[in-house]
């Protein structure tokens, strides 16, 4: 087994958004990916690419990241939910 693969940390802080509590590490995704859009937009400025099909694509990137994400943390802890319906739904951690 790779030593990595247990590795494991929990998430120093949560900021509660209403029913969400967001960890401090996706804060930080998300402000990389609104650093890099905005790097992105310019670069493509620069070299006359088309903004608008770029923000096209950045959009399509961020709808289908988030998605993505979670179905990738899902797949990667499944202990941590009962059912397959509480993982989509967020909730259901088993203690």
């Amino acid at each position: 087994m790779d030593a990595l693969a247990v590795i494991s940390y929990t998430p120093l802080v949560r900021i509660h958004l209403g029913p969400l509590a967001v960890p401090s590490h996706g804060i930080g995704a998300a402000l990389g990916v609104l650093v890099g859009s905005m790097l992105l937009q310019r670069a493509a400025r620069q070299r006359g690419i088309d903004e608008t099909l770029v923000s096209r694509l950045l959009t399509r990137a961020v709808v289908g990241g988030l998605p993505g994400a979670r179905l990738f943390y899902v797949l990667n802890h499944p202990t941590e939910f009962a059912s397959p319906l509480q993982a989509l739904q967020g909730s259901g951690r088993v203690a």
